[in-house]
């Protein structure tokens, strides 16, 4: 099991202090991690701007590092950068059934995605 997520920092000040003008290596800024929960190893780390692009790098990157054909879960906040990344890395979506609690209403919110490849 892989779960992808990002951690918010800042360099110099937060983003909402930032003036364009400044160097760019400061405001905001984000690990985006892929981590192993059960043993806790990161996978892959990339920090940068909270872009779809540094989400890409990430999955990518971790992509490479798992051993040819083996695909583990794949989890995910709602951030809009995973879906179309972890897709294109990874390889086409299969939706799992929802599950009722005992109360008759949806266990979680949390879409849960596998990912097999093509």
């Amino acid at each position: 099991m892989i779960q992808f997520d990002e951690q918010w920092s800042f360099v110099k000040k937060k983003q909402k202090h930032y003036d364009p003008d400044e160097t760019p290596q400061a405001g905001d800024f984000w690990d985006h991690t892929a981590i192993a929960p059960d043993s806790k190893l990161i996978v892959s780390l990339v920090v940068g701007k909270r872009t779809k692009e540094q989400t890409q790098k990430l999955v990518s990157d971790t992509q490479g590092r798992l051993r040819k054909g083996q695909l583990p879960a794949l989890f995910s906040d709602g951030y809009e950068g995973y879906e179309p990344s972890i897709l294109e890395a990874f390889g086409r979506r299969y939706a799992v059934p929802k599950t009722e609690s005992k109360g008759g209403s949806a266990a979680s919110s949390v879409q849960h995605v596998r990912l097999y490849p093509e």
